[in-house]
């Protein structure tokens, strides 16, 4: 049963939550003027903040794992 609760939000969060993050890539790519310099330059910094937050959490997890006792 959680198999398909999980498959669900999978396509919720990947379908709908994510919907004007895709629009907006798109919109960076295809749309009038195109200024491909300032779009790479921005995606960069998506990228590399999605990366320190992730990286952030992982040393997180790791600390609080140690002070918390299993």
């Amino acid at each position: 049963m959680t198999h398909g609760a999980e498959h669900i939000g999978l396509i919720v969060i990947f379908g709908v939550v994510m919907l004007p993050v895709y629009v907006m890539f798109a919109g960076w790519f295809f749309g009038k003027p195109r200024d491909y310099r300032t779009v790479g330059i921005t995606v960069g910094y998506m990228l590399a903040f999605t990366v320190a937050m992730v990286i952030g959490l992982a040393v997180l997890g790791g600390v609080i794992s140690l002070v918390v006792p299993p």
